[in-house]
């Protein structure tokens, strides 16, 4: 007997969908995430696509802080999903890469946001 787990067949195509779903779920049932209250996530790509169709189908709005040096393809795939992406610009440390700084710069902007919009961190 062998048994197989297909990832490429969840929605977003990644194992990271299982991962958001769980998140949520364990948010909502918990009461740390009220119906309709917006998901605020950083985050590089699979995971926040997982979390743009699960908040989608669960009536959260969900918005994605991303790094300018992050995959232009994966923004667009969660703005198609019907998040929000916000792009935050890279410091000077390391164009093109995702450097220390920029990580910092990432979690300022997506704590900025949760405070603003009385958010649930994903």
């Amino acid at each position: 007997r062998i048994l197989a787990k297909l990832e490429y067949l969840n929605p977003g195509f990644s194992k990271k969908d299982r991962i958001a779903k769980q998140i949520i779920l364990d948010a909502k049932d918990s009461g740390e995430l009220k119906d309709g209250q917006t998901v605020v996530e950083l985050t590089s790509g699979n995971t926040g696509t997982g979390l743009a169709i699960v908040c989608g189908v669960l009536g959260h709005p969900f918005v994605a802080v991303m790094s300018a040096g992050n995959s232009v393809e994966r923004a667009r795939m969660m703005k198609a999903l019907g998040a929000r992406v916000e792009i935050v610009p890279q410091s000077r440390d390391k164009p093109g890469k995702v450097s220390g700084k920029d990580i910092e710069m990432l979690e300022q902007r997506t704590q900025e946001l949760v405070d603003e919009l009385g958010a649930f961190r994903g």
